[in-house]
């Protein structure tokens, strides 16, 4: 049987990569195979593994059956994907992730070739309901997430809505990365998080977001105090954890803990405004180095360092754990969690503080979801210093959570700071509040009530952020 190129080249380089990745110990789920296999495919898998001289599972030998058949199958259909049709799927595709990157890949000789030589394969399975296995799928995501968006916005218009598998589409993104010297994308999305306080909840999100959503690069958090003053067309998207009255423009509403249905929601806003957040960015691909040199003047950097230690200070020298047995109100609890630590304060004063953190609270719920913990915090001008205090409680307490929800709740974290901050005491403060959620190690912790365990795990963590800030690159 003479086999046009194109089958037989995409069948090798499939059959290479089924026993690498055999070999590496990727093995594939006993899930069933879609496709209706001959008896040729079987006998060609059967002798193919006699001829290697390995052993393979049952499962994996119908994979190497499937491929055989899918590539004599296409090899026979060749002409019903004559170049016309493929041809026109490939420049379209390249000219929409040409567009939507902002760089013109439409020249690219050898990203054309490279295309014209898979796609046939990767729509037959994709008419067919064939599935293929990639385990560098997740890897190649999160290294080209924003041309993975790109591609998949692309493949839906010309496939009439309809989407290729993820792992399809990654040995795609594989073509498009090697049209860009397979070298990582440098494309910042800039993203602005709005939270009452500036400390609480945003910081939290900016954890999430860097776990579930890592093409957001560079996160500013900033007050609902604040966000008149900063200039949102600066970022490329806003997110806020409350409701918002006369935004200057659109911008999400978000759960600080980011849970699915929010990640899929901030994704469908990046992939819509990829074309209009890529205008104004220029793809680099090169990255020299991983992290920019810092260039701030060595007086600046000192007198932040200065900063981060005193916020340290005081964080640890007024951090407070008790154990309450007594029953009383909620509010009346948090209430004399103030007045307990500000005893300098006038009683007008103390009042000001319990009013401002009861507000935050009606603004979205203070209970940690899936914990029994709730993260009472706020500003005021009355605070001279940052207070932490912790008070386990005997009796357990329905709040609102974060998520809407009620949680039951024995363990109250009240976080207190003064109304201005600078951006390394914000970075000091709000590493408490991220730390809340770290690990289910790190929240079995705070929510045990012991100093003993909860004070070491403080001061590792600001500890963490006092080497951050002293590791500058541009010093010799």
């Amino acid at each position: 049987m003479k086999w046009p190129l194109i089958p037989i080249c995409v069948f090798l380089i499939q059959l290479v990569i089924a026993l690498q990745r055999s070999e590496a110990g990727f093995l594939i789920d006993d899930e069933p195979i879609t496709m209706r296999l001959s008896d040729d495919a079987y006998r060609f898998a059967a002798t193919f593994t006699t001829e290697i001289s390995r052993t393979i599972s049952k499962r994996e030998e119908a994979e190497i059956a499937m491929l055989w058949q899918s590539a004599i199958q296409l090899n026979e259909t060749m002409g019903g994907y004559d170049s016309l049709l493929i041809t026109r799927l490939v420049q379209q595709l390249i000219s929409h992730v040409s567009e939507q990157l902002n760089i013109d890949l439409t020249d690219d000789f050898s990203l054309f070739q490279g295309l014209l030589a898979h796609m046939p394969s990767a729509v037959f399975r994709f008419q067919n309901k064939i599935t293929v296995h990639n385990p560098l799928s997740e890897d190649i995501r999160r290294q080209y997430p924003l041309l993975f968006m790109a591609i998949e916005k692309g493949l839906q218009e010309e496939l009439n809505g309809h989407s290729l598998a993820i792992d399809e589409m990654a040995y795609i993104v594989l073509h498009f990365g090697s049209a860009l010297e397979m070298r990582k994308e440098q494309i910042d999305i800039e993203t602005l998080i709005i939270c009452p306080t500036g400390f609480g909840a945003s910081k939290m999100l900016s954890t999430r977001l860097t776990k579930d959503i890592p093409e957001l690069t560079h996160h500013v958090v900033a007050s609902m105090a604040e966000m008149q003053t900063v200039d949102w067309d600066q970022y490329d998207i806003v997110l806020s954890t409350v409701r918002l009255q006369h935004p200057p423009k659109a911008y999400l509403l978000v759960n600080p803990l980011l849970p699915q249905q929010d990640v899929h929601a901030v994704r469908r806003y990046i992939k819509e405004q990829l074309p209009v957040m890529m205008e104004r960015k220029k793809y680099s691909a090169t990255r020299d180095n991983e992290y920019a040199a810092v260039t701030q003047p060595f007086e600046q950097f000192i007198s932040e360092l200065d900063a981060i230690l005193k916020a340290v200070h005081s964080l640890l020298d007024n951090l407070k754990v008790t154990t309450i047995t007594a029953q009383q109100d909620y509010r009346q609890l948090v209430a004399d969690m103030i007045t307990a630590i500000t005893p300098d304060l006038l009683t007008a004063q103390q009042t000001a503080i319990f009013e401002k953190v009861m507000w935050r609270e009606k603004q979205g719920g203070l209970a940690i979801p899936n914990t029994t913990m709730a993260l009472f915090h706020t500003r005021h001008a009355a605070v001279q210093q940052m207070t932490l205090t912790i008070v386990q409680t005997a009796q357990t307490y329905a709040l609102q959570g974060m998520d809407a929800n009620q949680w039951p709740v024995s363990t109250f974290i009240l976080l207190l700071a003064p109304e201005h901050l600078s951006a390394a005491e914000t970075e000091v403060v709000s590493t408490i509040s991220a730390l809340l959620i770290e690990s289910t190690e790190s929240t079995q912790i705070f929510s045990s009530g012991q100093e003993r365990l909860i004070r070491p795990q403080i001061e590792r963590a600001l500890q963490k952020v006092i080497v951050n800030k002293t590791q500058r690159t541009d010093l010799e």
